[in-house]
């Protein structure tokens, strides 16, 4: 055991702790695992937050609080009351977390409806909003996403997963006072053996530029930085300059922020503020103003001093509060970062010179990225808004075509909504005479989760967060979309969401494409007589019109004279009635919307004409 000026460290096995010398009649105690959303996919986001809420919701007593949150790097659960209550609660987690997640099945199914019909499943706030403009739904942007692993939780998967990440050498205990004797010995022989889990790599950013539209007020300004003492004195910095001329002089803001996650070696760092609405423009340009000074002037040696204690709070520890020194020691430790002490840090943050913070300066403003509110004008920003995403890649497979749509028509007439799904991935086009063609791509390779909604509709997610929303049954040869989409996207990307009352799905797998009903076909026929996407599809609708409209004449006809010789003539004329009666909805579309849609052929053509410069595109699209 080692000592160290202000915190104790120790071990037990692979458990590592770190406590306080302060005794009390309390104990607060906190126990970390290296293991929190980042470390999970999109199909499986909330799994591991689930099972912690599991282990930690065991008998409680009113002395005794006791509480599992779930972060973007860490799982975290805190305890806190008597030390022989704190002692027991502990054991008891560890006890829960080594057992099989398959054998809490039905418990764990309803504490994820609880979870997902209190709001528990939604998404963090504008930090997540901004890390998810940075890197879609991957690594920090999963703060923003719903946890759909609590829809439909995969038990085999979590199994493996919890015996995994909730290992003794994964942990650490963190108290704020001495460990009551025996407990670190038998929380690690409680926990399950298995390596530390490191920091997996950040995911590569998105083509973005620097200012979007977030869904809150204010602004939130979020960058990449080196983690050190000039990181940390640049956020005084900015913070204090935003407090001043944002809340005291203009006040137009009332709470500035300034913050980071440490990230390995790199700070993943925040700024902004809640503003008055229609202010965001006048916060964004002091943001700017103060980032310029630093990066080309640097601060000046009494804004550094005036700046430490702005500086101070955005460490993990406040100076007043000593027993937090051991937790942030362990959180660091469970990380991998080297934490030298309250006093040993704020001696390097007095040593920062003004050239460390001027680079740092220039490093945060080369990769902002800032968010303002609803409402707001990006164009009156001193940052260059999101540009446009990239053209998608091209999707090569089998065009199948939209029924029943007013808007149908074929790639061959230049308007319309075409479905593209092949090997490769799947594509959704729409596009209007004189306008350009609306696309959007989802690669399997590209696939972040595939959502099966009760009602049949499929969502493609893709990884920069953008989205397609299939439903086989709106489409032409439905069995086949169907069958492509549960072909090509792979297993481990499903995520079979509840009924609206909570039940799960009863069969995971896609929902059989209905048969087409009376009505469907009738709305199908008068949809390609009005809107027809093909000269071919036109003339098979009027043909079926007349022709169908002559055959119930003829059968009509011959069904009456029966009844006329051997009923009377009121039953023969009732059975003529009956069956001429859908003869007017078949005849009159067939007469009168046909020329319409003749008319809507030549117009689409003559606009595709005129598009590509030739008699239209030389394929046709697959009905």
């Amino acid at each position: 055991m080692t000592a160290a000026p202000e915190w104790q460290t120790g071990q037990a096995g692979p458990l590592r702790l770190f406590w306080s010398d302060a005794d009390g009649p309390t104990l607060r105690a906190g126990l970390s695992f290296r293991v929190g959303l980042i470390d999970e996919t999109l199909p499986r986001l909330g799994l591991t937050a689930l099972w912690a809420r599991w282990a930690a919701g065991g008998p409680t007593r009113p002395q005794l609080q006791v509480a599992a949150t779930g972060h973007l790097l860490t799982t975290d659960f805190q305890v806190a009351g008597p030390p022989a209550m704190v002692a027991d609660a502990l054991t008891q987690i560890c006890d829960r977390l080594s057992q099989s997640p398959a054998a809490a099945g039905p418990a764990l199914d309803r504490l994820a409806w609880t979870l997902i019909n209190t709001g528990h499943s939604e998404g963090e706030g504008r930090l997540g909003q901004a890390w998810a403009e940075r890197y879609g739904p991957n690594g920090p942007g999963l703060a923003a996403s719903r946890r759909y692993g609590l829809e439909s939780p995969d038990l085999p998967a979590l199994t493996s997963w919890a015996a995994s990440r909730f290992t003794s050498a994964n942990a650490v205990l963190c108290l704020d006072g001495p460990p009551p004797p025996g407990l670190a010995e038998t929380l690690a022989q409680a926990l399950p053996a298995g390596p530390p889990q490191p920091l997996p790599p950040l995911p590569l950013e998105l083509h973005r530029g620097q200012a979007y539209t977030q869904d809150y007020s204010g602004l939130t300004a979020t960058a990449i930085l080196p983690d050190g003492p000039a990181t940390i004195m640049l956020l005084g910095l900015t913070h204090q300059r935003l407090f001043q001329d944002l809340r005291l002089e203009a006040g137009v803001a009332y709470d500035p922020f300034a913050g980071l996650l440490r990230f390995g070696p790199q700070a993943l760092v925040a700024v902004g503020t809640d503003t008055l609405y229609g202010s965001e423009a006048e916060a964004a340009q002091v943001l700017a103003e103060t980032l310029e000074e630093l990066a080309t002037a640097g601060p000046q040696p009494p804004d550094l001093a005036a700046a430490l204690a702005a500086a101070t709070p955005i460490e993990d520890t406040p100076p007043e509060a000593a027993q937090a020194e051991p937790f942030t020691a362990g959180r660091r430790a469970l990380l991998g970062q080297p934490y030298p002490g309250r006093a040993a840090q704020a001696a390097a943050l007095a040593a920062v010179t003004p050239d460390q913070v001027q680079a740092a300066a220039a490093q945060f403003r080369d990769s902002i990225l800032v968010g303002v509110g609803p409402g707001s004008d990006l164009v009156d920003l001193p940052w260059p808004e999101v540009p446009a995403p990239p053209s998608d890649p091209p999707i090569e497979g089998r065009r199948h075509i939209r029924t029943g749509s007013a808007g149908a028509a074929t790639a061959a007439a230049g308007t319309g909504t075409g479905l593209i799904c092949g090997p490769v991935g799947l594509a959704l086009e729409r596009s209007q005479p004189g306008r350009p063609l609306q696309r959007i791509a989802i690669p399997w390779d590209r696939l972040a989760a595939a959502l099966v909604n009760p009602g049949g509709t499929v969502t493609l997610m893709r990884d920069d967060g953008r989205a397609v929303n299939v439903n086989p049954a709106l489409w032409r040869d439905a069995a086949a979309v169907r069958d492509a989409i549960g072909q090509y996207v792979a297993a481990d990307r499903w995520v079979w969401r509840r009924h609206p009352d909570g039940t799960p799905q009863a069969e995971h797998e896609l929902p059989p494409v209905p048969k087409p009903t009376w009505p469907h076909l009738y709305g199908r026929l008068i949809a390609q007589l009005e809107y027809p996407t093909s000269w071919r599809s036109w003339g098979r609708a009027v043909a079926i019109g007349i022709a169908s409209s002559v055959a119930l004449t003829g059968l009509a006809w011959v069904l009456a004279s029966l009844a006329w010789d051997h009923w009377g003539e009121k039953l023969g004329a009732l059975v003529m009635l009956v069956i001429m009666a859908p003869v007017p909805f078949l005849l009159l579309p067939a007469l009168i919307l046909s020329p319409g849609g003749a008319w809507q052929l030549l117009k689409a053509r003559r606009a595709a004409r005129a598009m590509v410069g030739v008699d239209g595109p030389a394929g046709q699209a697959d009905e």
